[in-house]
């Protein structure tokens, strides 16, 4: 099966072999994690291998620079640590949990539990099942846009759990208290997504729009994102014809 030669793949890769035989000298765990499982699940080449360990950041830098491995401190305050090996990138990310939110960014601790980090990750299908409850939006409201784009790329319908869209709908306004930067992003991931998975899709948009029901200038977009936004309309007419 090609899924099964894409995980070979995967499993074979240089560099991803050689961070696995450190971090296991080193005594921690180190395992692939997010949109790269989800990728493999599917039967698609992941893009980035990103990876999870019970290291800290301050160990996984310890262990790659005493492997004379390259390291970019990518995103340290997060725990998150680049390795590059032979020119590719593979962040590092210790596992963790938020001890205090404010629905824009969370205040978190390190911990060596791989199910309290599941059980915070933005959405629970990275930890390989999906589902979107009032508590986890309020700890990220930009939880709410991704829950689209991952509906978009892997369920099968159109369908939703009306308590997962009242849900939203209910919390929709914490979205102005997200930057505009923020929320932009993941709204040109969605618009991406569309152009990659193509017609049938197109509604995915037309249901983030009408799920939101949020005024996006109050979300303070950049004025490219505004321009895009004004293409949508024509975006979703062509993609449901």
């Amino acid at each position: 099966m090609a899924s099964e030669a894409i995980k070979q793949q995967i499993i074979s890769n240089p560099g991803l072999c050689q961070l696995g035989q450190l971090f296991q000298a080193a005594h921690h765990d180190l395992r692939l994690a997010g949109g790269a499982v989800r990728d493999l699940l599917r039967g698609l080449s992941p893009k980035d291998l990103d990876l999870a360990t019970t290291a800290t950041p301050e160990e996984s830098k310890a262990i790659l620079l005493a492997a004379h491995v390259r390291v970019v401190e990518t995103g340290l305050q997060h725990g998150t640590v680049t390795a590059v090996i032979d020119g590719e990138p593979f962040e590092i990310t210790t596992l963790r949990i938020d001890e205090q939110t404010d629905g824009r960014r969370a205040m978190v601790v390190y911990t060596d539990d791989w199910h309290l980090d599941a059980q915070r990750r933005d959405l629970t299908i990275n930890a390989m099942f999906m589902d979107l409850h009032d508590e986890r939006i309020k700890e990220d409201y930009l939880r709410i846009m991704r829950y689209f784009r991952f509906h978009g790329r892997i369920a099968l319908n159109n369908e939703h759990e009306a308590a997962q869209l009242s849900a939203i709908r209910a919390n929709a306004a914490g979205l102005e208290q997200i930057s505009g930067e923020r929320v932009w992003m993941e709204l040109a991931k969605i618009l991406e997504m569309l152009m990659e998975v193509g017609v049938p899709k197109g509604r995915v948009m037309g249901r983030v729009i009408q799920a939101l029901r949020i005024s996006w200038k109050a979300a303070r977009f950049t004025k490219s994102a505004d321009q895009l936004l004004e293409e949508v309309p024509a975006i979703l007419a062509e993609a449901q014809s």
